[in-house]
């Protein structure tokens, strides 16, 4: 994810490069919303961490796999601004 993020690069880039669909939650939509009152509620790093980034961006973006979760950020034109990538 590192040279995507280096170019800014657009939702579908990074879903074309990785090969993966992300599940789309955008600010002020009702998931959003309830993401960030069960993350801010959360007193874990992990979670704190997610909330700080949330806070920077307009668009979350993620997608697991049994072992991984991947979340990306976007910035209001649906660029790349951060990202995180977890085990589960």
């Amino acid at each position: 994810l590192e040279p995507l993020l280096a170019t800014n690069a657009s939702l579908s880039a990074v879903e074309s490069k990785l090969g993966v669909k992300f599940d789309i939650r955008e600010r002020g939509s009702p998931e959003w919303e309830r993401m960030m009152t069960n993350y801010s509620v959360n007193s874990s790093p992990r979670y704190q961490h997610l909330v700080w980034k949330m806070k920077k961006s307009d668009v979350l973006g993620y997608t697991s796999t049994i072992s991984m979760i991947t979340w990306i950020f976007l910035d209001r034109n649906g660029k790349l601004i951060d990202f995180e990538v977890d085990a589960q």
